[in-house]
């Protein structure tokens, strides 16, 4: 089930920015396997219900989809999406949402995003990437997982 939210999304554009300053996201691209594989390992970790993951998504017309999506019952990447920092941030949305929790790119998101980081990509990512939230003033509450 998919739920709108009601209110302003005031930190998307700066979680957007520290991760661009981040530069992760250029990541090495994964095969639909590896997306696939890495989709599983973080919901098995995290005991997140089952989800399906879309790689190569394609939108309602049947056209490749350019838009990255996490929800409480699926991930949708995009080819250009199908790195490990894309995939940490909607698996974040994922976690954040089947918890019941729908801040966007808010401050539990975000915690949700760096604790992936560190587990998924290393202390190093993890670490440069609170530093780039926290230069894009992007508030952040930590462990919530």
């Amino acid at each position: 089930m998919s739920r709108k939210w009601n209110f302003k999304d005031y930190q998307r554009d700066n979680v957007y920015q520290a991760e661009s300053d981040w530069g992760a996201q250029n990541g090495q691209q994964l095969s639909n396997a590896q997306s696939r594989r890495l989709v599983q390992a973080i919901s098995k970790h995290y005991k997140l219900k089952p989800i399906k993951a879309f790689v190569k998504a394609k939108n309602r017309h049947g056209e490749i989809s350019g838009i990255a999506t996490g929800r409480s019952e699926f991930v949708r990447l995009p080819y250009w999406a199908m790195t490990t920092s894309t995939i940490c941030h909607e698996m974040a949305h994922v976690i954040a949402q089947q918890r019941g929790i729908f801040d966007g790119h808010g401050p539990i998101f975000a915690g949700f995003l760096v604790e992936l980081t560190h587990k998924f990509m290393g202390r190093t990512e993890g670490t440069d990437l609170q530093w780039n939230l926290l230069l894009n003033s992007v508030e952040v509450e930590y462990n919530n997982i």
